[in-house]
């Protein structure tokens, strides 16, 4: 069976923003198990505290699920641009996740047990801002 152009498209981008998913929970995992962050979404954060491997399974089939609602309702105007908006938004996530694990590996903030203390990440970030701000208006 040949997939028509926008099939493939649709495939394409579905499996991008699959690989997008696996590796944003990946990386929740890590930081919530360092401590340097925690799930925002209560009801994951529920799951996650009940099992990781269930709250990767869940995640993935709530995707899954979303993106087969999304190409079976692909003919309306709407649906059309809904994964392109999923797109924006994992690459919004991935981006935060990267910039809180850049900031906690260059900082002064691990703990003896190799975990985070996120007090002191968050105060020298906060400071790290601030003095940014400072030098900017020094100028």
């Amino acid at each position: 069976m040949m997939l028509s152009r926008q099939s493939h498209i649709w495939l394409s981008v579905s499996v991008l923003i699959l690989a997008m998913s696996i590796l944003d929970g990946f990386l929740t995992l890590y930081e919530v198990n360092v401590g340097l962050a925690h799930e925002a979404n209560p009801l994951m954060r529920f799951v996650l505290e009940i099992h990781p491997s269930l709250f990767m399974s869940l995640k993935h089939v709530l995707l899954l699920s979303a993106l087969a609602l999304v190409y079976r309702l692909k003919d309306l105007r709407f649906a059309r641009s809904l994964p392109v908006g999923i797109f924006v938004i994992y690459t919004g996530v991935l981006s935060l996740h990267g910039l809180g694990i850049y900031h906690a590996h260059h900082c002064s903030c691990w703990l003896e047990d190799g975990r985070i203390n996120a007090d002191m990440a968050f105060h020298i970030n906060q400071h790290e801002y601030i003095d940014e701000v400072i030098k900017y208006q020094g100028d």
